[in-house]
């Protein structure tokens, strides 16, 4: 264990690092490093015999582990939001680790994938044990929970019903969900804006030298092509991301559609009832005025989760996608009083 200091001052926690050199990842399909660095809050307030909870982090799409410590002008910056929650008695005092996830395309969406890497293969595979081996923490599959919002909540959710022995809480907030309304969209006018660019080998060298982002609309664009490294099965041109339609008439591949189908929360969460019926708690929240219409999956996924009887929290806020941060303290919160620290 090392004990990192100087840029931040956190009042409740120490701020250390997991240097994780990943077998699993190695020769993935995307060329991404294979070395990923996961930092990690732990509590001031440790005793010789302390054990700590465990709460792993899944950013957004173009979020990372080291990113969401960059400081932010008149706003906190999520472990500062999480530090300060501790020391209210708001959050549980837990050793949050930030999960490095990254791709060249932007996101993994925290799965595995046979055009993107095995990234949930590294989490739960490498990263847990590594966890479990390096820090004072409660035993795998007690108080251990997994989070995140938008991307980091489809990571939640998939995590957790995929592995209840090893995640059996789990925060998700406005999730991934309901591809046809959501990314469905989504797809078709990031494929009007790369036949604007010139086609996908132009779109794919603006991308190369860093200028796809900040182009207009290229938020969607880069969106779009993460996505299908992450749900596509099809092999790509040239590494080049396959739609699931034809690019000429956006008619729907019908049969690589329903690959990608079988990867949404709203259906893979009533296909894993027995695991999710193992869950000790989900906490699933979404505005009602989210901009990617993720409201809608997270009610069919809560209607799921009642259905089943899971055990299960479920909070929809005046607000939309970008004001998850103003749902963290109930979300903590919840898990804390849960977790009896408070």
């Amino acid at each position: 264990m090392k004990i990192l200091n100087g840029l931040y001052d956190f009042k409740h926690f120490d701020l250390s690092v997991i240097d994780l050199d990943s077998r699993v990842l190695k020769k993935n399909p995307l060329g991404d490093p294979t070395s990923r660095r996961h930092p990690v809050l732990i509590p001031k307030s440790r005793t010789i015999n302390s054990k700590f909870p465990v709460v792993l982090i899944l950013s957004g799409y173009l979020g990372n582990g080291d990113f969401r410590f960059n400081l932010k002008a008149f706003e906190e910056n999520q472990p500062q939001q999480i530090d300060r929650l501790v020391g209210s008695k708001k959050a549980p005092p837990a050793l949050y680790v930030f999960v490095d996830a990254f791709t060249y395309w932007g996101g993994s969406q925290f799965i595995n994938s046979a055009l993107c890497g095995k990234y949930e293969d590294m989490i739960v595979k490498e990263l847990v044990p590594k966890i479990k081996n390096e820090f004072p923490v409660d035993d795998i599959g007690k108080k251990w929970m997994v989070m995140g919002g938008s991307s980091g909540g489809y990571g939640a959710l998939h995590l957790s019903s995929s592995h209840p022995k090893v995640f059996p809480w789990a925060i998700a907030l406005a999730p991934d969900s309901l591809f046809e309304v959501s990314l469905l969209p989504e797809l078709y006018e990031a494929q009007t804006e790369i036949a604007n660019r010139g086609g996908l080998k132009e779109t794919s060298r603006l991308h190369k030298k860093g200028k796809l982002l900040k182009s207009r609309n290229g938020f969607k664009v880069l969106n779009a092509l993460a996505m299908s490294a992450c749900y596509g099965t099809k092999k790509w041109h040239d590494k080049l991301p396959h739609f699931p339609f034809n690019t000429d008439t956006l008619e729907i591949d019908v049969g690589e559609w329903k690959k990608w189908l079988e990867r949404d929360p709203v259906r893979f969460i009533p296909r894993r009832k027995k695991n999710v019926k193992l869950l000790k708690g989900i906490y699933l929240a979404c505005g009602k005025r989210d901009q990617f219409q993720l409201h809608y999956g997270s009610r069919r996924i809560r209607t799921s989760l009642k259905m089943m009887n899971a055990k299960n929290v479920y909070d929809e806020f005046d607000g939309g996608h970008f004001d998850l941060s103003t749902q963290l303290p109930n979300a903590l919160s919840w898990q804390a009083k849960k977790w009896r620290m408070v």
